[in-house]
C-alpha cells in the first residue's frame, strides 16, 4: 500500500529565534546550521510544495537510520513518490553497499519511471565501489528530481544535477522558496555536516560534551562523578555516540574512570529492527544483523602509565586505538605495553608532538583519523586539560554542554575546560547558532565555535 505524508507533516516554530523546525513522527529534531562548517546550496526555483518538502524531510530521518554507520560516506535518504504516493525509499547502510537511491529505485520497480526522486544528498557522479547513482535515475527514467543538498565531494560537487538537467530531468535543489524550504534545506545540510567539514578540512568534525552541575563542577572534589546528569540526559549522549564514527578520551581519564566508550541502547552494537510503515525494501539487513560500534581513541603523552588491563583493551565489543607521541613509546615499559596492546588488537598510532611537546598534535591525530579510519564525526568525551588543547587547536567544531540543577561547591578543579589563556570575559569564546534543550531536569546547550574567532585568537 502506498504511504501517504499526509501523517508526515512539516511544524513550523515561529519562536524563540533563529526558527526551529521539527518534523512529525518521530524522531523529532531541532536543528542548527554551522555556516562556516557547511556550504549553503544553490537554489533554482520554483519553490518546493509542501508535499515537496514532507517528502524530503522523510528521505532525511529515513538517512538518519544510518548514522554512524556509512563512514566514510555519508548518511543519505531516499524516497521515490507520485504524487502523495511513497512507492519508494531507501538509505545507504554501509560503505561498500548500495547507495540510498538504488534501494529506492528497487523497491519502486518500474513505477520509478515518470514518478520524482527525493535525496538528502546530491546522487554520486563517480565510480566507487558502487556504480553512481545519477545514472541510476536515468535508467529508471524518474521525471523529477529534488536535491536537498549539494555534494562536496569535488567528484560530484553539481555534476549530477547538471547531467540529469542535461538528459532532460527536472531538478529542483532546495535553499530557495521561503523559511520552510529553507528549513528543511538545512536539516539536510545538518545530517552530513561531518562529510561536509572532512572533504574540505581533511579531518572530522569534532563535537566536545560534557556535563556540569550549575556551580561549573564535572566531579565532587574527591573526584566522585557519577552521575551529574539524570538518566534521560545520559540516554542521549548514549545516542550522540550511536551517531558518531569515534570518542575520543585522554589518558588521564583512562587511568581514573576506566571507561567502556561503547553505546548502551536497544539496537545499537546489536540488532536493530526494521521500523514499521516504511518501505524499506531490503537494505535494512545490515541492521538487522548488527551496527557499527564507534571507535574508541585514546589519546595519551606517552603510554607509560596507562594500565595494562583496561575496557577498552578489549575489542571484541568495540575497535580502540591509541594515539601517542614519538617520546611516547621509547621506554622500556611502553615497548611491552605497545606490544601487549597490539597483540589485544589495540592499534597504536605515533604521530609528532604538539608544539609546546604536551601530548600528540591533535591535527595529526584527527587527520589519521580521516586517513586511516574514514571517520566523519568524532565525540570528544576528554578531561579538561585535553579539551582546552583541543579547542586550541582547532579540532572542536560544535559543543553540547550538559548542566544538572546540582550544586557541589569547592574550590578545587575538575573544570569541563582547561587554562585556554583567556584572562579577560570580552574575549571569551562565544558559542553561535545556539539552541537548547531539557533532558529530563537537565538543560543542555549546544552551539558552534566561530572559526574566525578561534584563529584571531589561536593563531600565530
Amino acid at each position: 500500500t502506498p504511504l501517504s505524508p499526509s501523517n508526515y507533516r512539516l511544524t513550523v516554530l515561529h519562536k524563540p529565534r533563529p526558527l526551529l523546525y521539527r518534523i512529525i513522527p518521530p524522531p523529532c529534531r531541532v536543528l542548527g546550521l554551522n555556516p562556516r562548517a557547511v556550504s549553503t546550496p544553490r537554489p533554482t526555483s520554483p519553490a518546493l510544495s509542501s508535499t515537496d518538502l514532507s517528502l524530503l524531510a522523510r528521505a532525511v530521518d529515513i538517512a538518519g537510520l544510518a548514522r554512524g554507520q556509512t563512514r566514510p560516506n555519508p548518511p543519505v535518504g531516499c524516497v521515490v513518490a507520485k504524487g502523495e504516493d511513497v512507492i519508494g525509499e531507501g538509505f545507504h547502510p554501509r560503505a561498500g553497499m548500495p547507495h540510498a537511491e538504488v534501494y529506492a529505485l528497487r523497491a519502486a520497480g518500474s513505477a520509478a519511471a515518470g514518478a520524482t526522486a527525493y535525496v538528502s544528498l546530491e546522487p554520486c557522479f563517480h565510480y566507487g565501489r558502487t556504480p553512481p547513482c545519477v545514472d541510476a535515475l536515468l535508467a529508471a527514467r524518474v521525471a523529477r528530481v529534488v536535491v536537498g543538498a549539494v555534494d562536496p565531494d569535488p567528484r560530484t560537487a553539481g555534476r549530477s544535477v547538471q547531467k540529469l538537467r542535461d538528459a532532460g530531468v527536472e531538478v529542483h535543489v532546495a535553499g530557495a522558496g521561503g523559511d520552510a524550504e529553507g528549513a528543511v534545506a538545512r536539516m539536510c545540510v545538518e545530517l552530513t555536516e561531518g562529510f561536509f567539514y572532512r572533504v574540505r578540512a581533511g579531518r572530522p568534525f569534532g563535537l566536545l560534551k560534557f556535563a556540569m552541575t550549575l556551580d561549573g563542577k564535572i566531579a565532587a572534589e574527591s573526584g566522585s562523578s557519577r552521575w551529574v546528569t539524570g538518566a534521560p540526559a545520559r540516554e542521549h549522549v548514549h545516542r550522540l555516540r550511536a551517531a558518531l564514527d569515534a570518542i575520543i578520551v585522554g589518558g588521564n581519564t583512562l587511568r581514573r574512570d576506566d571507561p567502556e566508550l561503547t553505546v548502551r541502547l536497544g539496537g545499537v552494537g546489536g540488532a536493530q529492527k526494521k521500523p514499521s510503515g516504511m518501505l524499506l525494501a531490503d537494505n535494512f539487513a545490515p541492521m538487522e544483523e548488527s551496527r557499527l560500534a564507534p571507535l574508541r581513541v585514546v589519546v595519551t603523552r606517552d603510554l607509560v602509565g596507562l594500565p595494562a588491563h583496561a575496557k577498552l583493551w578489549n575489542t571484541v565489543a568495540a575497535p580502540t586505538c591509541v594515539f601517542t607521541a614519538a617520546g611516547g613509546v621509547a621506554a622500556a615499559e611502553a615497548v611491552e605495553l605497545r606490544a601487549a596492546l597490539e597483540e589485544s588488537g589495540v592499534a597504536v598510532h605515533v604521530v609528532e608532538a604538539d608544539e609546546d611537546g604536551v601530548g600528540p598534535c591533535l591535527v595529526a591525530v584527527t587527520s589519521l583519523l580521516n586517513e586511516e579510519y574514514g571517520a566523519n564525526e568524532v565525540l570528544w568525551e576528554s578531561g579538561g586539560g585535553l579539551t582546552a588543547r583541543a579547542i586550541r587547536a582547532g579540532v572542536i567544531q560544535k559543543v553540547v554542554g550538559f548542566v544538572a540543577p546540582k550544586l557541589v561547591g569547592g574550590s578545587g578543579g575538575y573544570s569541563p575546560v582547561g587554562s585556554m589563556g583567556i584572562e579577560r570575559m570580552s574575549d571569551a569564546l562565544e558559542l553561535e547558532d545556539v539552541t537548547v534543550a531539557m533532558h529530563g531536569r537537565d538543560v543542555a546547550i549546544t552551539g558552534y565555535l566561530s572559526d574566525a574567532r578561534m584563529k584571531e585568537k589561536y593563531s600565530e
